[in-house]
């Protein structure tokens, strides 16, 4: 579990337990779950979006190395960065859309 702030969380959490077989569960279904973070609400950009779930999935997968959860995710950002910086990404995942609940007059 990753928690940032009061209802401002990332975790895993164990779902669909299936069969219990000799007080051993048979399948094992982990889910991310998030609540509250940035990369869930609407108005940030996609890039944003896949960016933050990457880093976040770095973050809670039980198999990351944690003593180099840094490294990856300084690798990863660099990598993004010089895609960026070759225009491997259309214009539109850098567009953030945002809807106005009253009339601006």
């Amino acid at each position: 579990m990753l928690l940032l702030k009061k209802k401002k969380y990332a975790c895993m959490k164990l779902e669909n337990l299936g069969e219990v077989q000799n007080n051993f569960m048979v399948k094992k279904n982990w889910v991310k779950e998030m609540k509250g973070i940035d990369i869930v609400r609407r108005d940030w950009s996609e890039i944003s979006k896949i960016v933050g779930h990457h880093v976040l999935d770095l973050i809670l997968d039980m198999k990351t190395d944690k003593d180099n959860l840094s490294v990856l995710i300084y690798d990863y950002l660099k990598k993004l960065n010089d895609d960026i910086a070759a225009g491997k990404f259309k214009l539109s995942s850098y567009l953030i859309t945002k809807v106005l609940n009253k009339d601006p007059s």
